[in-house]
């Protein structure tokens, strides 16, 4: 069980360098981490956000859905119970921040987001279900690291109480023991090489799709003249 641990995790992390350099080095995440977000680029990410982690259960259960019965498809069950409620914490924080919610609610994405829900949507109803581990891993890795950092520069930047934060936070807290959880379900269930790539490939695919959403949210706001 170790060496499978070590081959398919650190080829999961060697995979994943460069995609989260590029997520690192986009326009968006710099301006979190410098403090130079203005309160329209927080609102268009959260935004996004909305549109996209609200489809995150429901691309787990219909990842679910196609899996025999057994451990691996009760764990995408049961991510997908923790996932739930997650878009309720970016409207909260969007309300906080004087935002009507309910034309979020109504609102379309911006392309880039759609394409990324797309991406998820396919992965978990036409190609290898149990692949959504690489973007569970990807993005849950990211948000650990980087969460922390950018919520502190955000909150002195903007100014900012708990109360419009709630999403950043809450995952800061949270994703650090996702991602141990994430790569023991890698060691426990990737075993083929068929299942391998298409974990790699899902965890590349997403986060590039990820920084593309970033990218979108920064044109929108040059849009706007922000």
């Amino acid at each position: 069980m170790g060496a499978i641990k070590l081959n398919i995790v650190d080829e999961l992390e060697n995979a994943l360098v460069v995609p989260r350099q590029r997520l690192t080095e986009c326009e968006l995440v710099q301006r979190f981490m410098t403090g130079t977000l203005k309160r329209e680029h927080y609102i268009l990410f959260l935004w996004e956000t909305f549109h996209f982690v609200r489809f995150t259960p429901v691309h787990l259960r219909m990842a679910a859905a196609r899996m025999p019965e057994g451990p691996l498809q009760e764990r995408f069950l049961e991510h997908a119970r923790e996932e739930g409620g997650h878009d309720l914490w970016a409207l909260q924080d969007l309300a906080a921040l004087g935002v009507n919610t309910k034309m979020v609610k109504e609102s379309l994405p911006l392309p880039a987001t759609i394409e990324l829900i797309a991406y998820e949507r396919y992965t978990a109803t036409k190609l290898e279900p149990m692949a959504l581990l690489g973007l569970e891993y990807g993005m849950e890795g990211f948000t650990a690291s980087a969460g922390g950092p950018a919520l502190a520069a955000l909150e002195q930047s903007l100014n900012l109480g708990k109360d419009a934060t709630r999403f950043l936070r809450r995952h800061a807290e949270l994703d650090a023991h996702h991602v141990e959880e994430g790569a023991e379900a890698l060691c426990e269930f990737v075993h083929t090489p068929a299942q391998r790539e298409a974990v790699l490939r899902n965890a590349r695919e997403s986060m590039m799709r990820y920084t593309a959403m970033y990218d979108g949210i920064c044109a929108a706001a040059r849009e706007m003249g922000v």
